[in-house]
């Protein structure tokens, strides 16, 4: 809780501060670079040499995944997630421009960028992914690209089945990576308890809900305790699920701002960046407490202020 004041805090007396939409462009920007660099940085650091890593975490240490990158957000869906978001963020305001230097630029943190969402075995970012370039295509889609895309999606298909045998050796060498937990389904231990694991907790935190009668819960400062007495397992692994939980019928106020956060997406067109935070929030309990999640819905915000003033 302490969290989510001091973000809402910081966010807001970021926005008063500056005087115009080219210098909150410019903090944005800086801020946005200076981060996706760090991420990158500490992703190839741990990739490379996870154990001295994990000592620099010091506490931490028991609880690192050798093999799926997390940097120092610990968690690998947070890490690759957060990375994915800033970088959609900056081809809105940086690499969404005519401009061979800013091509190149954009290229260039791509490449590790879609590498180490790769190797961080992170699904939910897979799938943010597929959806941020859904959404570039839509807008711009008539007869005879969707024609050329299926063209091009049937080509994709055709190479995926012949290199079909060098991808399975690939995941099989990497079984912590992303394609090797999409491909390897039930056959990944790995994937398979993560699986089991969040169906578990889905359907416990729904039977609290039901419990209360989707009307009320034990708050915030009460949950951990009558979660710890009702349900082995760990919290709600679904940030919606996990807010009726925590709060019932109070819970729809926080949908509610969702929905109107969906709606000056949609008036700005970066629903792509909307949908990113939703399918973040969908999958992990723990995303409204790390800034990134605020930076998303702040920059919608901000950019619907400015567009119409």
């Amino acid at each position: 809780m302490n969290r989510v004041s001091l973000y809402a805090i910081y966010f807001s007396w970021t926005c008063f501060i500056f005087n115009d939409k080219f210098s909150f462009n410019y903090w944005l920007n800086k801020v946005g670079i200076w981060s996706v660099w760090v991420l990158i940085i500490e992703g190839f650091i741990e990739l490379f040499f996870p154990f001295v890593w994990a000592l620099f975490l010091s506490s931490n240490v028991e609880k690192r995944n050798f093999g799926r990158i997390g940097g120092t957000l610990i968690d690998s869906n947070m890490f690759a997630c957060t990375l994915l978001l800033l970088v959609i963020i900056l081809y809105y305001e940086v690499f969404n421009k005519n401009n061979k230097k800013h091509n190149r630029a954009a290229i260039i943190i791509a490449l590790p960028t879609l590498y180490l969402i790769e190797i961080s075995g992170s699904r939910q970012a897979i799938l943010a992914l597929v959806v941020f370039f859904i959404a570039l295509a839509l807008p711009k889609m008539n007869f005879r690209k969707l024609f050329n895309f299926l063209i091009l999606l049937l080509g994709f298909v055709v190479i995926f089945v012949l290199a079909l045998d060098p991808i399975k050796n690939y995941a099989a060498d990497n079984p912590s990576s992303a394609i090797s937990r999409v491909l390897g389904g039930e056959q990944s231990i790995q994937s398979a308890q993560s699986n089991l694991d969040r169906k578990n907790s889905l359907l416990q935190g729904l039977s609290m809900i039901s419990d209360n009668y989707f009307l009320y819960g034990p708050g915030l400062f009460n949950f951990a305790s009558r979660w710890q007495k009702d349900s082995v397992y760990y919290v709600p692994h679904n940030g919606l699920i996990y807010l009726m939980a925590q709060f019932g019928v109070f819970s729809l106020l926080v949908f509610y701002l969702f929905y109107c956060s969906f709606l000056k997406s949609w008036s700005i067109k970066r629903v792509a960046i909307f949908m990113v935070v939703v399918i973040h929030l969908f999958f992990q309990p723990n995303a409204m407490y790390y800034a990134i999640t605020f930076l998303g819905l702040f920059y919608i915000d901000v950019k619907k202020i400015y567009l119409n003033t």
